[in-house]
């Protein structure tokens, strides 16, 4: 997760922060809280943001209901030192996630929304990419915590779309849309939840795709971003050309259009099938009466 993805997270984990510290407190219903977040989805890839291309009508339905954050921005812009900020409210020279391999210390993690909500009576469930801390044996119950939540399907940073389930190939938003459903209708009535869906799409790696789900944009020209020329790359400062994910991608689109027209199209058609996952979800909510229609 980077900058792209962080523009919907870092409004929503304020939000978090303040539902969290008032469902702390004694007298009145505590809210339940589904939070949803991507996994490098650009603030652009969304028909609510402007996109007359890209399809995602139910992304599009939950922006136009709720607060649309317009400008959002993040300090580090990496996805373990970003989904470590979300999880505990705090920047990274403060929480010290700057690579993949260092997970939360047990007392860090104690402090973020999941645990202090789970402390206050929460039934708390994550499901999705987790990625704060390799999985290495020594460091694997702070890196994939599941005995933090109730009900957990996370996974590290490597993991891929296509899951291997009783000898079949399932396509990994498929299942993290099964156990969600199944979260909300085993929740017990009298007890608030929070739940968190970490989807991977649009993130690679991209040699796995939903069966089912033909890519709507096959044969599209996608319209180029307006930077996306040789003017803008020479722009961009060297120490950021050869950074981590840097630039390689825009140069190879500059010298080869079509790879960028694959690309897109492949993106396009993981964030419409993303949000085919959310109009599921949000679709049994209404169904179990957790919100109204």
């Amino acid at each position: 997760m980077n900058r792209r993805e962080f523009l919907k997270a870092v409004g929503i984990s304020g939000v978090l922060g303040s539902i969290c510290r008032r469902s702390l407190g004694a007298g009145r219903r505590r809210p339940n809280i589904l939070f949803m977040f991507a996994d490098d989805q650009a603030q652009n890839c969304l028909g609510y943001a402007g996109n007359k291309v890209i399809h995602t009508p139910n992304m599009d339905r939950l922006a136009a209901d709720s607060v649309y954050f317009e400008n959002a921005f993040v300090t580090t812009a990496i996805c373990c030192s970003s989904r470590a900020s979300i999880l505990i409210g705090q920047y990274m020279r403060r929480h010290g996630i700057a690579d993949f391999q260092k997970p939360l210390s047990a007392e860090a993690f104690a402090q973020s929304y999941p645990a202090l909500l789970r402390k206050a009576g929460y039934r708390t469930g994550y499901l999705g990419k987790f990625a704060v801390g390799w999985p290495k044996e020594d460091i694997k119950h702070l890196s994939l915590p599941a005995d933090q939540f109730d009900y957990w399907y996370g996974f590290p940073q490597v993991f891929g779309f296509e899951q291997k389930i009783n000898g079949k190939s399932r396509y990994l938003t498929d299942v993290i849309t099964e156990k969600a459903i199944d979260f909300l209708q085993t929740n017990p009535a009298d007890q608030p939840f929070c739940l968190t869906i970490a989807f991977k799409e649009p993130h690679g790696p991209h040699d796995y795709f939903d069966p089912d789900f033909p890519n709507p944009y096959e044969g599209m020209t996608i319209p180029s971003a307006k930077t996306l020329t040789p003017d803008a790359y020479e722009k961009v400062p060297e120490f950021i050309r050869h950074s981590l994910n840097g630039t390689g991608d825009r140069a190879a689109w500059l010298e080869n259009p079509e790879s960028y027209q694959k690309s897109m199209r492949t993106i396009y058609s993981l964030i419409s099938r993303m949000d085919l996952a959310v109009g599921q979800i949000t679709s049994a909510l209404r169904r179990l009466g957790f919100i109204q229609a």
